[in-house]
């Protein structure tokens, strides 16, 4: 939902694309928090062209508008922001991941997995007493998949315990695209390495 004049977004996750769900997400996201607009402008979507949305716009005093299918100039403001927002939850949903050596903790580990998300820098770590395949699958399900959610793609060195069929395998049951990066390129694992040089100078 955006406003026309001054492009405020509001977004409403809903599980199926309702008339109900629609009204809904209108009804909570615009008319409780900024009042009820004078026209709605929409697609001729099934969930959109409704008996009962049609009722309730009437009711409410709400011109409903549908856009002319195809026509960019109607639909322009709004098609932008679903590509902006798709383009960012698809960023997301990426990892950054890479094994460190520390000095040993009391506990024998002495080396950190690290695992920073690639749009918002939030980083995690999972200590492990030895880098291996088995130690990075328990790190990303512990930290990363159990805590915030299976991203759609995670980002590495071509260490060996980072490429093997291992990892192979655990990526393509998860629907994970594992994407190696090209060694001695900054920019590609830029961010980080950017953290480990700061973990490593805290620690």
């Amino acid at each position: 939902m955006v406003e026309t004049t001054t492009g405020w977004l509001e977004t409403y996750p809903v599980p199926h694309a309702t008339d109900r769900n629609t009204i809904l997400g209108l009804e909570k996201q615009v008319l409780w928090r900024h009042g009820t607009p004078e026209r709605i402008e929409s697609d001729n979507g099934t969930h959109f062209r409704k008996n009962l949305i049609d009722t309730w716009a009437k009711e409410h005093g709400i011109e409903w508008v549908y856009h002319i299918p195809y026509h960019a100039p109607a639909s322009g403001k709004i098609e932008r922001y679903n590509g902006l927002l798709k383009t960012t939850l698809r960023a997301m949903g990426a990892r950054q991941i890479d094994s460190i050596t520390l000095p040993q903790t009391c506990q024998g580990k002495r080396h950190v997995l690290t695992m920073v998300e690639a749009t918002t820098g939030w980083l995690e770590i999972y200590p492990v007493p030895y880098a291996t395949t088995r130690n990075t699958i328990l790190g990303l399900e512990k930290q990363v998949l159990c805590q915030h959610d299976t991203p759609e793609r995670i980002e590495s060195d071509n260490g060996t315990h980072f490429q093997n069929n291992l990892i192979d395998t655990w990526a393509k049951e998860h629907g994970i695209e594992w994407v190696y990066h090209i060694p001695y390129h900054a920019p590609a694992s830029g961010k980080i390495e950017r953290y480990n040089g700061l973990l490593k100078t805290t620690l």
